[in-house]
């Protein structure tokens, strides 16, 4: 379907899903989502169109309507201006591909944990679990693929309407014993919030963040916190550390860490990103999260972030408490 001066990248988005959404500690629905997404960058020099559509799977149908896409992008392209910063991998050794095994439980096993741990409880969540798949391709020559398999189990524990333990526990292996500790640990702790409440006076306390609260703050992070963009356009949470005019504790280490599989190890443009890329080291930033436009725009190589500069696989290093000391070592400061 391309004409003779035109390039195209494809993106494919994918998922094989099934989940499971739990009210009072029982079955509220059940589902499975199947779907894949075709992307489409139709370039002519530095003008560029893009545009997407869900397929159906079969074929003949699939063609046609990626025929009549081609030609709505042409229009569309022709109508755009030339974009400066426009960058797509030409490098055709960035091909590759990644086929992880599938060794997620089947539905019965995860039920059984559910239904034997949290009965009694008011538990709320939903569990999903399934592969993932991302692909790449060019009319270069490049192709990428990247299949992955991995569950995620979030849930909420509540006790009358204003109190509540949210926890999770995902990965690509399900450990029954581990989830049951989970849920049991969150019962737990509701028990503890269901206690008469004090207030706390204004003052310097000892705070320990539990994962949860962790999560929580770098979701908000992400959002510009590690991206070369965000840094240069001043629009960054953590702007005073990139500008060097503020450190953490030099304990703390935080990575993109592709290398573990979770992510897949190139972007929508083709360029391939490496295991690791170092953010914070001792306290101090690193490095940055370059996409492929930020790269051009600042004249320095880009690492395969995706276009929003947002971590996909954010590492954190752990900490030196067992977490059986943690109240011991908190003693009289708080706990989130």
């Amino acid at each position: 379907m391309l004409r003779a001066d035109e390039v195209y990248t494809c993106q494919l988005r994918g998922e094989d899903s099934t989940f499971v959404r739990f009210n009072r500690g029982k079955v509220g629905q059940a589902g499975e989502v199947h779907q894949r997404q075709l992307d489409i960058d139709l370039i002519r020099g530095r003008r560029h169109a893009r545009g997407a559509y869900n397929t159906t799977g079969i074929l003949a149908a699939d063609l046609a309507r990626l025929a009549r896409l081609f030609d709505r992008l042409r229009e569309m392209r022709e109508a755009s201006s030339q974009d400066p910063l426009l960058d797509y991998n030409t490098d055709l050794a960035a091909s590759s591909e990644v086929l992880a095994e599938d060794r997620l439980p089947s539905g019965d096993a995860v039920l059984e944990v559910v239904a034997s741990v949290a009965q009694g409880a008011d538990l709320v969540g939903i569990y999903a679990s399934g592969g993932v798949h991302r692909g790449f391709a060019s009319s270069l020559g490049q192709r990428n693929w990247h299949s992955s398999f991995n569950f995620n189990f979030d849930w909420s524990v509540f006790e009358g309407s204003d109190a509540a333990v949210k926890s999770g526990y995902a990965g690509v292996d399900w450990a029954a014993d581990a989830v049951a500790e989970r849920i049991r640990r969150s019962r737990e702790d509701l028990r503890v919030l269901c206690q008469p409440r004090r207030r706390v006076a204004p003052g310097q306390y000892r705070v320990y963040l539990a994962p949860a609260a962790l999560n929580e703050v770098f979701s908000v992070l992400g959002w510009d916190g590690f991206g070369l963009r965000g840094w240069k356009a001043g629009t960054s949470p953590l702007q005073r550390l990139h500008n060097g005019e503020n450190h953490l504790d030099e304990r703390i280490e935080i990575s993109e860490d592709i290398g573990n599989g979770a992510a897949p190890r190139f972007d929508g443009s083709g360029f391939p990103r490496p295991d690791i890329v170092p953010l914070v080291r001792r306290g101090r930033v690193a490095g940055h999260l370059v996409s492929s436009r930020s790269g051009r725009e600042f004249g320095v190589p880009n690492n395969g972030a995706n276009p929003s500069e947002a971590p996909t696989s954010l590492d954190v290093g752990a900490g030196e408490i067992d977490s059986d000391s943690i109240l011991d070592r908190l003693h009289t400061g708080l706990l989130v």
